[in-house]
């Protein structure tokens, strides 16, 4: 080995590497909060429905980024990973600070797209680097430190923007988020290196490309794969449909003002991304040495776990109950995430682990990310136009409030439709974490044969 390839195995620069894509990870994941945590001030200021809202976090941005998943991982397996996650990095940046600029409905979901387009090619990159620097059996611990932005930000995504946005409105908190991720882009091209494939696992000569379609078709071959897209769409469903619609949860059920909600969710969200990354990441690696089915049995049970703990917080009367139960199930919920990308990656080769994390994400994506939230959005009108009434509720209420001058009456038969339409969307969507459970207990059945690490 070269001392080249030394340097890049040395703990100094995984460090570093470590240090720069958790950084990037924070940024990937604070601009796809931005519309969930300011939903309730760009609703009100574009008099958007529900439906609206939740196509700007689900369909809008999902199916964008779900299409050029599979692209992004095909130019990984091949060309430098860092490049691309730098570029992704500076685009999705750039689009999110457009987004203060925003006049409508139609200009906000291009702009949302357009996130998406640079937010594609963070995952599968970062995936196939942090396998080309860390062995089998501490990729789950690696994977866990870069996840860490996760609730990182939710700190910046969701304390700080919704502070910015009570303070100087919501165009200021978009453009205030997005800038720092264009430098932050040049740092990652300037200070990361693109390592030979298959570092750590001692492959001293390039292995052979494998067919793009051959290795889709491989993945797909095994069943322990298709379980996990399928239980991985699920859980993602019920994280995107539940995390798009905290804040107005937060508003209209327990009627917190904008600061007070999104520093709420922050704090939540925080702790228990934390807390279940850390406990995902290193305690299946424990496990998993001895027995590698505990890689997709502990994210079952804790999946099991997650949907009642849901069913209590929503339907709770208290917000100090609600959020307490909130805690205990993201805790529950994000306990799977890293195995899952873990799993990913053990069961293919160094030349092709971009692509089978692609291939994940694409259902994952597509039906958690992309339809999801529009569903959610969806049944929330439905159950407010329910309670509403005969009278047409979007109409009656623009944004979900009475028009200006309209009787105290009306006004409170508005805001009590919008968060009884909202409670009964979200009590719905938990319960498909009891469906996903059962698919990670099947993957664990079936992965002793068909991965392809020991651990």
């Amino acid at each position: 080995m070269s001392a080249a390839a030394t340097d890049l195995l040395s703990k100094g620069y995984k460090a570093k590497l470590l240090t720069i894509l958790m950084m990037v990870c924070a940024l990937n994941l604070t601009d796809r909060l931005l519309v969930p945590v300011l939903a309730e001030p760009i609703k009100l200021d574009l008099e958007l429905s529900d439906t609206q809202l939740g196509l700007l976090t689900g369909l809008g941005f999902g199916l964008v980024y779900t299409a050029l998943g599979l692209p992004v991982a095909w130019l990984a397996d091949r060309f430098s990973r860092v490049k691309i996650v730098s570029a992704a990095v500076i685009v999705w940046s750039s689009m999110t600070a457009m987004t203060g600029m925003a006049g409508n409905f139609v200009q906000l979901l291009v702009l949302r797209a357009g996130v998406g387009v640079g937010e594609a090619g963070f995952l599968p990159p970062t995936a196939s680097l942090l396998s080309d620097h860390f062995p089998a059996n501490r990729r789950g611990a690696a994977m866990s430190i870069v996840q860490l932005g996760s609730p990182a930000s939710t700190i910046i995504g969701g304390i700080l923007a919704a502070w910015i946005a009570a303070h100087w409105g919501w165009r200021t908190a978009f453009v205030a988020i997005g800038l720092p991720g264009i430098l932050l882009g040049i740092l990652a091209l300037t200070f990361l290196r693109e390592p030979p494939r298959g570092l750590v696992d001692g492959i001293t000569e390039k292995a052979p490309t494998k067919p793009f379609w051959s290795v889709i078709r491989s993945l797909l071959a095994k069943r322990s794969f298709r379980h996990l897209m399928i239980g991985g769409s699920l859980a993602m469903l019920g994280l995107n449909s539940i995390g798009s619609f905290m804040t107005p949860f937060f508003m209209r059920v327990h009627g917190l003002e904008l600061a007070q909600a999104g520093t709420t969710f922050g704090i939540v969200q925080f702790v228990a991304a934390v807390a279940g990354l850390l406990a995902g990441g290193f305690g299946s690696d424990r496990l998993a040495a001895k027995d590698i089915r505990w890689r997709a049995w502990g994210p079952a049970i804790f999946l099991a776990l997650a949907s009642p703990f849901y069913l209590l917080a929503f339907s709770a009367d208290s917000v100090v109950m609600s959020v307490a139960f909130i805690l205990m199930a993201g805790i529950s919920f994000f306990i799977f995430f890293v195995p899952t990308i873990t799993i990913t990656q053990n069961l293919v080769g160094a030349e092709s682990r971009a692509t089978a994390v692609a291939l994940y994400s694409l259902g994952v994506n597509l039906i958690g990310m992309g339809i999801g939230p529009t569903l959610v959005g969806l049944a929330s009108d439905l159950f407010a136009q329910s309670d509403f009434g005969t009278a047409d509720f979007i109409r009656a209420c623009p944004g979900g409030v009475a028009p200006d001058g309209a009787v105290p009456a009306l006004g409170e038969a508005c805001a009590s439709a919008a968060a009884y339409g909202l409670q009964g969307a979200l009590m719905l969507v938990a319960c498909v974490y009891l469906w996903a459970a059962l698919h990670y207990y099947l993957v664990g059945r079936s992965l002793p044969q068909e991965s392809q690490a020991a651990g």
